[in-house]
């Protein structure tokens, strides 16, 4: 159970922790000096600033708002602009919060920003919005800070603004109320772990911080474990130094927790773990691989599914590389209780479990060769992932999408074309292993008018046609797909033409092409990119006769 504690509560644990904290006192000079048309001056700036949101940006645009914003600060300076957010709260004005708010943010992130960014108390204004009793301006504050460890400015920022003092403020966000500033607080926090790669005193300070922070309420515990995972899996540099301080106990104690949603939201946390090498080595050697197995074949169907693809992610990334020493973390031992346990959910009549189970076999198998031998091997769970014959009509397309996962490069041609065998020997109506088969049963599917389906046997076709000349020659020297692909009339909704068209795409883009397909079909292929994924040839209209 969530224990709930009050705004107040929460706040007067904020200030007690650190002494150092700004108070609302110290604006109370520079809101003195405050220029009676503060806001008029701030909303005809905004009126004269280009949208943010347009995507296409005139040249000049940079430079006219370069001038806009100097202009606006020859009358109000940035310490007064963040006076007037204070200002604007304590009136309760949403509407000026977000316009000085949005000033500040562009001022800063602008080429105006670095030599500002070194003006005293720019880090107590800024710690001093984060934990502001305005939510509005706790939120403005923390999309402001996270948009400058973004931007351009971010070294400059860094070094300028985001000491260990500020720091300790935005660490301290994760206890906020409100869930969007504790969420933008977390991932500022990774974003300025991600920014000292190389400063290994950084990262140690990074991590100590999260450690320190102390709460009782559940969701917070698991706000902090999970932002310390995020920090430990940005790189094998970030995860050393998480390491060295067991940075990843709160994660793992989540693991072992009695509370179901808990473990569910640990679960997805360990995903972030797979960007690192060193830390899916450590998941082996700490026994967590194990523990996840545990939860993947326990009687949960809440956590089941997701222990289960978390499982198959390490594995996923233990098996890749040119390093073939790292999948010898995984025993044989550990590789079948995987597959028994995608088995055992393919079985499921629970029909999220079915499909969470074929995504966790397909990217085991397309992670390796020695993985897409183990599943191969086993004809039971073959079986359970390949026939589609009386399964629904989500479940067969889901199948159709995991197998083209599994098929891709960089599954090698000839793997790829053994599991189309296999696919044809659980499918077509003969049952005979091979790819003809497995080509006739997908045309069939094709003249389904499902969408669900049609799509998933694109995303076959798209997968071998981009794997190597095999592939190549296989989708289009085969004269029924050839002639399907040509003709531009089949489809009607423009998310299958896209599908189709990336059949077409997948083949241009397939680089060994040319050493499978003749010159006219090279040629061929290259006029259907150059039309499009809408193209329709013009119809020639008759003349009518009474």
């Amino acid at each position: 159970r969530l224990r709930k504690k009050t705004v107040a509560k929460i706040i007067a644990a904020i200030i007690a922790r650190f002494s150092s904290f700004p108070s609302m006192a110290d604006f109370e000079d520079v809101i003195k000096t405050l220029p009676d048309d503060v806001y008029g001056r701030c909303e005809s700036a905004m009126s004269s600033l280009a949208s943010e949101t347009h995507v296409v940006q005139r040249p000049e645009a940079a430079e006219e708002e370069e001038r806009i914003l100097s202009e606006l600060l020859s009358h109000v300076s940035l310490p007064q602009l963040f006076a007037a957010l204070h200002v604007a709260s304590q009136d309760g004005k949403s509407t000026r919060i977000r316009l000085v708010g949005g000033l500040v943010s562009r001022i800063l992130a602008s080429k105006l920003g670095p030599p500002l960014l070194e003006q005293p108390g720019i880090p107590e204004s800024l710690a001093l919005g984060l934990h502001h009793p305005s939510p509005e301006v706790r939120r403005r504050t923390t999309s402001v800070i996270l948009t400058l460890l973004r931007g351009r400015n971010r070294e400059d920022f860094t070094q300028a603004v985001a000491t260990s003092y500020l720091l300790q403020n935005i660490a301290q966000s994760l206890f906020d109320p409100d869930v969007g500033v504790a969420s933008e607080a977390a991932d500022a926090v990774v974003e300025y772990a991600s920014l000292h790669r190389e400063e290994q005193e950084q990262l140690r300070m990074v991590f100590q911080l999260l450690l320190s922070l102390e709460t009782e309420d559940s969701l917070v515990v698991f706000r902090i474990a999970d932002t310390l995972a995020r920090c430990a899996g940005l790189s094998d540099a970030h995860f050393r130094a998480a390491n060295a301080f067991d940075a990843l106990q709160p994660l793992f104690s989540i693991l072992s927790s009695e509370d179901v949603l808990m473990r569910l939201n640990a679960l997805e946390s360990v995903l972030h773990l797979v960007k690192s090498r060193d830390a899916v080595s450590y998941l082996f050697r700490s026994g967590a691989v194990r523990t996840l197995l545990e939860n993947a074949r326990s009687d949960d169907g809440l956590t089941r599914p997701a222990a289960l693809q978390a499982v198959s992610s390490i594995l996923c990334v233990a098996g890749q590389g040119e390093q073939p020493s790292v999948f010898t973390e995984i025993d044989e031992r550990l590789v079948a209780d995987f597959l028994r346990a995608a088995l055992e959910s393919l079985d499921e009549s629970d029909e999220s479990s079915k499909l969470s189970a074929m995504w966790a076999v397909s990217s085991f198998a397309a992670s390796s060769t020695i993985a897409l031998d183990a599943i191969t091997r086993e004809t039971p769970l073959l079986d359970a992932w390949l026939k589609t014959r009386n399964a629904n009509v989500r479940v067969k397309g889901a199948s159709f999408q995991s197998l083209a996962q599994a098929i891709a490069p960089p599954t090698p041609a000839s793997a790829a074309i053994s599991l189309l065998e296999i696919f044809s020997r659980h499918n077509s109506v003969r049952e005979e292993a091979s790819v003809s088969g497995a080509i006739a049963y997908l045309m069939d599917i094709l003249r389904s008018p499902v969408l669900e389906l049609r799509h998933g046997v694109f995303a076959i076709l798209r997968a071998l046609a981009s794997n190597g000349k095999e592939g190549a020659r296989l989708v289009y020297q085969n004269s029924s797909i050839r002639e399907f692909l040509l003709n531009r009339t089949t489809e009607t909704s423009k998310q299958s033409l896209e599908w189709k068209f990336s059949v077409v795409e997948a083949l241009y883009q397939n680089e060994e092409k040319v050493q499978a397909l003749k010159q006219d079909e090279l040629e061929e292929i290259g006029i259907e990119v150059k039309r499009g994924p809408f193209y329709r040839a013009a119809q020639t209209a008759e003349m009518e006769t009474l």
